[in-house]
This record gives structure tokens, C-alpha cells and sequence, in this order.
């Protein structure tokens, strides 16, 4: 348990929400709190909920003016009072991030062996796609071995990375397959730590472990902090973690941390989901 020392007695300290921005920390409620219900929920309630894990106002309600921006939330009025609701594009993207999430502390024993292999050569002229192709590749489970070249075990993937490919204008600039390595060159190990740091992120995960280990809630508010805080970690993880099949990773101690963390999240959302129903009317 996270506790402060004031004059003899001792107070919780909630633990402070993970980088990445109110909107960021907006959607992590939405997913947590709202999907997959179809539900209408004041802008009082998204402002408050925000500001419970230490958002400015101004920062709360910029952040729901730009997840309406980016489609995620669609506003009416009711009398005096705004409501959102999730739209399609919203509940899409909560449901791929849980999804891929919750898939982190799972085994994958399904791989056939095959690689999905990308080769790409961005053009100068569109050279501006780079940070958006790469965070796409990564979300993907991609990683990149050599300069221009992407590997993923997850061919199952190829229709979303065909559609990011063609939105960013790169299909003629772009050679993929999918293949197994058949001795010449890189190693299949080789392949693997070459693309992804599996060290430092068994490192990361071991540390997010510990930490939220150490957390003992008593209340309801106190829970929806430590829960949106631990969204906070677990978000970005799809894009450093490949999840690699257990046959040619059996020992990676990732899965078992994930899992751990996964443990902590369903434990804390009927708590935070209940101080939730007090926030948002």
C-alpha cells in the first residue's frame, strides 16, 4: 500500500495517473466505465471523472471536446444538458484496445510458423506518414529487424494493415508475404531480438507488477484511481509487447506479469465502476 506520513497517522497517496494525456485517460474511462453499454452521459460526468484522478477543469473538458473531434463521441442536448455517447469508431477502438490488451496475459498456441513480412520504402514526398506508419506497424506487433523491413507473427493481421497502407499511400512503395525463414541470413532467435528488446520490457512489466502490487485501495474513489492508473500502463503495452507464440517464446515471463496485471483490473472495476454511478448524474 502507496501511504504518506502526516503527523503520526498515516494517509493514502493515490498513485498518479500513467503519461499520455486526459484524453488518453478519457477513453480508459469510457472503456472501463461506460462500454459496452449503450449509454448518455452528462459532460459533468466526464469532466469529474477526470478531474478525480487529478486533471485540471480546462484539461477535463479540452478532453472531451477532442475525443468529439477525433469521432470517438457523439453529443446531444437534453434541456439544458450535453450527453455523450460512444460511436461506432469509439466503441471499435475501446473494443481493439481490451481486446488486445486482455490478449497479453494469454498464450498464443495457435502460429503456424508463418511470418507476416513487410517490406517498405517510404518516398519522399510522403515522408510525413513515417511516425503514423510506424505506430501502426507497432500496434500491429510489428518490429523491425533491419532498416525498411517489418516482421510480425500475427498474419491474421493483414486486412488492417492493408487498410493503413493504402490510406497513407504506400501500397506501391510496399512488398509483403507471409513465409518462414529458411537459413540464410538471420537466425529465427536472431529475427527476434533484433526486432523487439524483450529484456527491457520483461523489466517494465516486472517493475508495473511490484508497483501495483503495493496498492491496497479501501475505498471506491481510491479504487477508480488505481485503476485508471493501471490503464494508463497497460494501453501502450500492445505496441512494445508482440506477444510471441509460445513455441518459439515458452518461457517469457511477460505473459505471467500481464496476466497479474489483468488480475488487478478486474479486481478494481466493480468498486470503481459503483463510485462511477455516483460521478455521472
Amino acid at each position: 500500500m502507496t501511504e504518506a506520513r502526516i503527523e503520526g497517522t498515516t494517509r493514502w497517496q493515490a498513485p498518479r495517473v500513467a503519461p499520455g494525456g486526459a484524453r488518453a485517460t478519457l477513453l480508459n474511462a469510457l472503456g472501463d466505465l461506460v462500454y459496452p453499454v449503450d449509454d448518455r452521459v452528462p459532460t459533468a460526468g466526464l469532466v469529474r471523472v477526470l478531474e478525480e484522478v487529478g486533471y485540471a477543469h480546462h484539461a477535463a473538458r479540452q478532453a472531451v471536446s477532442r475525443c468529439a473531434r477525433a469521432g470517438w463521441i457523439a453529443g446531444a442536448r437534453e434541456g439544458r444538458v450535453s450527453r455523450w455517447s460512444l460511436t461506432r469508431s469509439g466503441r471499435e477502438l475501446i473494443d481493439d484496445g481490451i481486446r488486445r490488451v486482455e490478449e497479453l496475459g494469454t498464450e498464443f498456441t495457435s502460429w503456424d510458423g508463418r511470418w507476416f513480412v513487410l517490406v517498405i520504402s517510404i518516398p519522399q514526398e510522403v515522408r510525413a506518414v513515417r511516425p503514423r506508419l510506424y505506430r501502426t506497424l507497432e500496434w500491429g506487433g510489428f518490429g523491425s529487424p533491419l532498416s525498411g523491413i517489418w516482421v510480425s507473427p500475427h498474419c491474421n493481421r493483414r486486412e488492417r494493415i492493408l487498410g493503413a497502407i493504402e490510406r497513407m499511400g504506400l501500397r506501391g512503395s510496399t512488398v509483403s508475404f507471409f513465409g518462414t525463414p529458411n537459413g540464410i541470413g538471420l537466425a529465427e532467435t536472431d529475427l527476434i531480438t533484433r526486432s523487439w528488446d524483450l529484456e527491457a520490457l520483461g523489466a517494465r512489466y516486472e517493475n508495473l507488477v511490484r508497483h501495483f502490487s503495493e496498492l491496497s485501495p479501501r475505498t471506491d474513489e481510491e479504487t477508480l484511481r488505481c485503476l485508471l492508473a493501471l490503464d494508463g500502463e497497460l494501453q501502450p503495452l500492445p505496441s512494445v509487447d508482440p506477444r510471441l507464440p509460445t513455441v518459439i517464446a515458452p518461457e517469457w515471463s511477460g505473459r505471467k506479469h500481464a496476466a497479474r496485471l489483468l488480475e488487478f483490473r478486474a479486481r478494481w472495476l466493480p468498486a470503481a465502476r459503483a463510485y462511477w454511478s455516483t460521478l455521472r448524474d
